[in-house]
């Protein structure tokens, strides 16, 4: 599994960014629905992200930190079929 997600925790100047572009260069729907910053306070950190995998039933776990995201990796154990 690899899952790419916004970190909630990402620099200001990265969401400062987002809330400029989501002002002035969005659409207006995507203004309406709060797209882009809402994606970020829906977000998690990776702290946050680590504790999800850790309760997880994969076996291979990774949480990879961007500027202003996060990959979670996890992959399972082969079964006895090989699948």
């Amino acid at each position: 599994m690899l899952i790419f997600d916004l970190r909630r925790d990402m620099p200001q100047l990265l969401y400062l960014i987002f809330r400029f572009g989501q002002r002035y260069l969005s659409p207006p729907d995507l203004k309406r629905t709060n797209g882009a910053v809402g994606s970020v306070w829906a977000s998690f950190t990776p702290a946050e992200m680590a504790l999800l995998l850790a309760k997880s039933p994969f076996s291979k776990k990774r949480v990879m930190r961007g500027w202003g995201w996060a990959w979670l990796y996890a992959r399972k154990e082969s079964s006895v079929f090989g699948y």
